[in-house]
């Protein structure tokens, strides 16, 4: 069949989209109404509209927080004061249950952490610079003290938080869950949020000679879910499967994060073994902090050190991928081109020359130091038909010049996995069911 230049269509009538007739965000509040303080730690929030049609796909999170002394209630001063890094930066652990009868779809540990690796890995430049702003996000530039002098990221936090000033951000919901990507309207299914807030020291960056003990308060948590009018031909069609007792599919990728025990300083070898129940694994990020960080008010929990590592190298159910393991040098001779490539690669940035990673070379070696194993073409016979993903990620570190190689460190591992749901039911009765 040949095709027609579209300039010599002459007679096609204009095609046009008339299946949605209107979209209309509505809010939705936690479920208690009670004082929020600085000792609020979990915010649920029900959205179970039972007759309109909902893309969480274009869902947002909007939550306003203000930073306060020690005593939970005075407005911070004028202080190197300021959050980690935006919006998700607030909470420990995300869970999402959908369905009438609440089952969990996703529940993510070290959300925090999991959600800046998934941006760091995914998110362009602009983006970052745009989008990222009304989500709270600025980037660390630098790896000295928390000082607006050397670091424009915390400069730019510490102004938003300047004298306790509340500060609103508005972020897509699908930052914290892959179920939010799939892109599906949904019709009749409860969706419940649960967010549990993160310790206070690791919500805020300040320098070492702040005011210790700061507070985060957040004073709201709402989601905006557009709803959908479709057409009367669109209705039809869902009404007559409803009847029939339909089944529709729903894929996304969904992430679930670990974190080691401590390996000490003088570990120079260590070995991190995840054994998961994650059947169709898409990619592994690793990160790497300095276990101090934790609980740290003058450590940034948003980023991750080289730790001097010589070598790396990954094995999924005795399968070492990739093939040949990473050698890596953050002291001269320098040689860090091929892992940072892997994680250019892993959004095709290497072959974008549109946008482009939002982490440049010199802040992967120091500041944002991910290691990225993509598995979207690993060979079948690697994933065992247990249904599971063993997962051992081996270090060597060098172990002379101090720095980086005099701390003990945790290893992050934030694993992405194929997710596949099947809704089905009839008009009286809708329910998913989680593959």
């Amino acid at each position: 069949m040949s095709l027609i230049n579209p300039s010599l269509d002459f007679f096609s009538e204009p095609l046009s989209d008339e299946s949605i007739e209107s979209k209309e965000y509505q809010v939705y509040n936690p479920n208690d109404l009670g004082e929020y303080s600085t000792s609020k730690t979990r915010f649920e929030i029900n959205i179970h509209p039972q007759d309109v049609f909902q893309n969480f796909s274009e869902a947002r999170i909007e939550t306003t927080v203000k930073l306060k002394k020690a005593d939970g209630t005075t407005a911070i001063a004028a202080e190197d004061i300021a959050l980690q890094n935006g919006f998700w930066s607030l909470w420990e652990r995300a869970e999402l249950r959908v369905g009438n009868g609440a089952s969990s779809v996703e529940s993510i540990n070290f959300s925090n952490v999991a959600a800046q690796m998934k941006f760091l890995t995914e998110a362009s430049d602009d983006y970052k610079r745009t989008s990222g702003t009304n989500m709270g996000i600025y980037l660390d530039a630098g790896t000295s003290d928390a000082s607006g002098n050397t670091n424009s990221g915390f400069l730019s936090r510490k102004t938003l938080a300047a004298g306790g000033e509340s500060m609103t951000f508005y972020a897509p919901l699908k930052h914290l869950f892959g179920y939010c990507t799939n892109g599906k309207v949904t019709r009749g299914l409860k969706h419940t949020v649960i967010l549990t807030r993160a310790s206070h020291a690791n919500m805020i960056h300040q320098a070492s000679g702040a005011t210790a003990g700061s507070k985060v308060f957040i004073e709201s948590v709402k989601i905006w879910c557009p709803t959908v009018v479709p057409s009367l031909e669109v209705i039809q069609n869902y009404e007559n499967k409803m009847l029939e007792g339909f089944s529709q599919k729903i894929n996304f990728e969904s992430m679930n994060c670990y974190r080691s025990g401590v390996f000490q300083a003088s570990d120079q070898t260590p070995v991190y073994r995840v054994t998961t129940a994650i059947a169709n694994p898409t990619a592994l990020i690793f990160g790497i902090q300095a276990s101090a960080t934790d609980n740290s008010e003058t450590a940034n929990n948003q980023t991750f050190i080289n730790s001097r590592v010589t070598e790396f190298e990954v094995r999924l159910n005795n399968t070492q991928i990739p093939r040949e393991k990473l050698i890596t040098s953050y002291k001269n001779p320098l040689n860090y081109g091929r892992a940072y490539q892997m994680l250019q690669d892993y959004n095709n940035k290497f072959g974008d020359s549109q946008s482009g990673s939002c982490v440049n070379l010199a802040e992967f070696k120091d500041i944002y130091n991910l290691y990225v194993v993509d598995l979207k073409h690993v060979p079948p016979m690697v994933f065992n038909t247990n249904n599971s993903a063993d997962i051992e990620v081996r270090l060597r570190r060098d172990a002379t010049g101090g720095g980086y190689t005099s701390q003990a460190i945790h290893i992050y591992c934030l694993v992405m996995s194929d997710t596949e749901c099947v809704v089905s039911g009839t008009s009286g009765e809708i329910r998913l069911e989680k593959l």
